[in-house]
């Protein structure tokens, strides 16, 4: 199952049956789907965590699907360095978070 809700702050909880179908509900409403992927070419600091995009982390054992990856709008990595291949999930997330906190603080005027 897929969860979705959060961002518009609702009360309840969406469900979906699918990745696609999450998908669909981010661009219906106007929201960026990145997916954090340790294969993909893009950074996760050159994103523009701005505008409104879901971050969405796949499952630490297989990551997401190539059909998953093609039907989000991006995919993002975190740079390993060292024998380290991977993250845990919670910490890619953290890691991800706060960058999209970091630059939305930036552009805020003081």
């Amino acid at each position: 199952m897929y969860f979705a809700g959060v961002y518009e702050r609702i009360s309840g909880l969406s469900v979906f049956c699918s990745f696609e179908e999450v998908v669909e509900w981010c661009r219906e409403r106007g929201i960026v789907t990145a997916c954090a992927d340790g294969e993909a070419t893009t950074d996760y600091t050159d994103l523009d965590w701005t505008k409104p995009i879901a971050l969405m982390l796949g499952p630490e054992s297989t990551g997401f699907t190539t059909e998953e990856l093609t039907h989000a709008d991006r995919s993002v990595k975190i740079s390993m360095q060292g024998l380290a291949e991977s993250l845990n999930v919670s910490v890619a997330a953290g890691i991800l978070l706060f960058e999209a906190a970091r630059q939305r603080t930036a552009k805020v005027p003081q």
